[in-house]
């Protein structure tokens, strides 16, 4: 609720309050017997006034409904700058963690690829060992054969 419509709203009560008379004023002007009409009278007088003051306030409202048209329209304009802002952060962002991730995977992929050459020189020196060299070189094998299906696996996670 704006301030300006916060104030329309206590000046229409004020000057609906002001033109009540308070009790005493009623009970000077009107006789003991006829007090309870003139009380209710009063009640009544003071339902419609309000009534009409909240009507006032309303159409008070409804006549400013452009200026706070207005209002929203350049706050959505100030929203979307903001959000094609954040748009053009986002893709940036964006394309630096495509340039990252990519050059991630392709260290990866390097070194998948020294693995996979480790592997082979493992596989000649098995080939080629001596009967002492053979439980060594076949443990070898084992090692390098586990180490690159862990980098196998691993790569497939990213």
């Amino acid at each position: 609720m704006s301030t300006n419509f916060s104030l329309a709203v206590l000046v229409v009560l004020a000057l609906a309050l002001m033109l009540v008379p308070g009790p005493s004023a009623i009970a000077d002007e009107v006789e003991p017997e006829s007090q309870s009409a003139a009380t209710t009278g009063s009640a009544e007088r003071l339902k419609r006034e309000a009534y009409e003051a909240w009507e006032a306030l309303k159409d008070y409202a409804y006549e400013r409904r452009e200026e706070y048209r207005a209002r929203m329209a350049e706050k959505l304009a100030e929203l979307d700058k903001e959000l094609q802002t954040l748009r053009e952060d986002a893709a940036k962002k964006i394309d630096r963690a495509k340039k990252d991730a990519g050059a991630e995977l392709e260290k990866a992929m390097k070194d998948l690829e020294r693995r996979r050459q480790d592997l082979t020189a493992r596989l000649d020196e098995a080939s080629t060992s001596t009967r002492e060299a053979w439980s060594a070189a076949k443990e070898a094998m084992r090692k390098a054969v586990e180490d690159m299906e862990r980098a196998i696996e691993d790569f497939r996670r990213k």
